[in-house]
């Protein structure tokens, strides 16, 4: 169902996370890489990345939160295999296309990146058209209900949005001045570790965690358009936009930049190697609806298909 509350304030968080992580480190949040080097190059900005996305994801198993995600209503269009299966695909496909939807699309465009653009509109592209073709034989997570109908939180849930994304704000906007009086690498580590919990905490709360929630998304002309669900609009509105306002203003000034530099992707090429990438992303993310964001939570919450997607992926990117 279209969830345009939950959805604006999870990406909202994402807009912290990768903002925070920029302006701390000098460097941007991607997930594919974060996962694929802490598997065979584990240093000591993605280990902690990824200890904060697994902090803030297993946290929801013992608050018994609201936004834990749920992997019910999955297209497991080759069974059991599915999941290894897609986790190969975007495994493989961010290895050579050197990013996905969070470096690529939430990171790379605001940073005006062309060579990001030409691989968003790639992967998109060839997620719809997989997306579209899965939902030809699967049946409609929301059932008989289409799923662009409008739902809104209760009261009490909206109180606790308001809370956490005001705490969290404010934590974000405090910590760095802060951080930059402790020694650099320790202050970097802290950083990781906060920006890893804040992506994760709002890719849950935002619902992108779901693998029918992006799926639903890009399922906007299967059964007449009844299974589209607009919430991943909110990740561009209230999370790209803001990081493009922001970082224009600010990223390769020399003023503005953290003790470490500004270690944001320098690569411009645009060649068949990042569209083939892409292309190879954008089928594995469309069979499923789990790009690497959400597989990373999924690897520390979803079982067996958590796990087997991880594994799919880094095998991928071996």
């Amino acid at each position: 169902m279209f969830t345009p509350v939950e959805s604006s304030f999870g990406a909202f968080l994402l807009h912290l996370s990768t903002t925070h992580l920029l302006l701390g480190n000098g460097r941007v949040l991607g997930a594919s890489g974060i996962l694929g080097s802490a598997f065979w190059k584990p240093d000591e900005n993605n280990i902690p990345l990824l200890a904060g996305m697994g902090i803030s994801a297993l946290g929801t198993q013992y608050f018994d939160a609201w936004w834990k995600p749920t992997y019910a209503g999955a297209p497991e269009v080759f069974g059991k295999w599915t999941w290894v299966v897609c986790g190969l695909l975007v495994g493989v496909g961010t290895k050579y296309s050197s990013g996905c939807t969070s470096g690529h699309m939430l990171c790379g465009i605001p940073l005006g990146r062309l060579r990001s653009v030409v691989a968003a509109v790639t992967f998109s592209a060839t997620c719809l058209v997989t997306a579209t073709a899965v939902g030809a034989y699967t049946e409609s997570p929301c059932g008989s209900t289409p799923c662009y109908t409008l739902t809104y939180p209760a009261p009490t849930r909206i109180k606790q949005l308001v809370a956490i994304t005001a705490a969290a704000t404010a934590i974000t906007r405090i910590s760095l001045p802060i951080l930059r009086k402790l020694p650099r690498r320790t202050a970097e580590i802290i950083t990781s570790l906060w920006s890893g919990a804040l992506f994760s905490l709002g890719l849950m709360i935002a619902g992108m965690a779901n693998p029918t929630k992006p799926l639903g998304f890009y399922s906007m002309i299967t059964d007449g358009g009844k299974r589209w669900d607009p919430s991943f609009l909110m990740i561009p509105i209230f999370a790209l936009l803001p990081n493009f306002l922001i970082w224009r203003r600010i990223v390769g000034k020399t003023d503005a930049a953290p003790r470490g530099g500004w270690k944001v992707p320098t690569k411009k090429e645009i060649d068949s190697k990042l569209i083939a990438g892409s292309a190879v992303f954008g089928i594995g993310w469309g069979l499923l609806g789990v790009c690497p964001g959400p597989g990373i939570v999924g690897g520390f919450l979803g079982g067996w298909r958590g796990a087997s997607w991880v594994l799919g992926f880094v095998l991928g990117r071996y």
